[in-house]
């Protein structure tokens, strides 16, 4: 029995050793070589299809759950880094225009100029009438930002003068996009003076295929833009306007001069 057993076990060696040398010969083959190359193509397709699926599902995070991933406090309307005025359904709107952007200009800084840095935005220029918020908010976003204190006086909560004993600067404010001479993919006009920032917004950006954002758009004195631009999408009180093909840089030249004294 013995003996059986060990011609037994021979065998299975000699048949698996059979079995390894016609598939190592397989391999080696035409066939063979066709093979490898296939089942190659597939592991790398399911290792990019992985990647992608992860990468999509990260983009969908951060476009669709702003709040939770880029705020690490609990989102208040009064704090002007977790609100900033704007509601979190504004905000994502904002996020995804953001995101689809390489360059963009704020009047009025803070929560999205950290939205921002966190999408990727590779260009931005920021301006905002109160010193101290320009210094905190460059503290927090990329030194390749552009954060800029415009002078219009002395200023209180969201950068409004308390009084007018500067009133000669305030058309500065919305000027100070002409300091880039290059036009920007998006504007968010957030700040003060914002039919005036508009208009220089829409004249900036020239014919280019430029947005730009206004915020509590909802209010009567900002609907006179809709004579020189295309509410193209809102959100709540957030709009994002578009440069009629008929406004002439005359009409929005006329705009800015009128309401450059305009607080709101």
């Amino acid at each position: 029995r013995k003996a059986n057993h060990g011609m037994i076990s021979s065998r299975g060696v000699m048949r698996k050793n059979h079995r390894n040398d016609s598939w190592g010969g397989f391999l080696k083959s035409r066939n063979g070589g066709l093979v490898l190359v296939v089942v190659s193509a597939i592991i790398s397709l399911v290792v990019v299809g992985h990647s992608l699926v992860t990468w999509r599902k990260e983009s969908y995070q951060t476009d669709s759950r702003l709040s939770e991933i880029f705020l690490k406090e609990k989102y208040n309307d009064d704090n002007p880094f977790t609100g900033g005025g704007m509601t979190p359904e504004e905000q994502e709107v904002l996020t995804r225009l953001y995101a689809a952007s390489n360059s963009v200009f704020e009047w009025g800084i803070g929560s999205s100029t950290i939205i921002a840095a966190q999408v990727g935005v590779e260009r931005l220029t920021g301006v905002d009438s109160a010193l101290p918020w320009v210094k905190e908010v460059r503290e927090r976003v990329p030194s390749k930002y552009n954060i800029s204190y415009v002078n219009i006086g002395e200023v209180k909560k969201w950068g409004r003068p308390v009084n007018e004993t500067h009133r000669d600067l305030w058309p500065d404010y919305a000027l100070e996009v002409e300091k880039e001479q290059e036009p920007f993919d998006l504007y968010l006009v957030d700040g003060r003076f914002r039919v005036a920032c508009a208009a220089s917004a829409l004249l900036h950006g020239g014919q280019k295929d430029s947005r730009v954002l206004v915020h509590d758009f909802e209010r009567e004195s900002y609907q006179v833009l809709l004579k020189v631009a295309d509410n193209i999408e809102q959100q709540g009180k957030l709009a994002v306007l578009h440069r009629k093909a008929t406004a002439s840089d005359n009409e929005l030249i006329s705009l800015r001069l009128k309401y450059k004294f305009d607080l709101d």
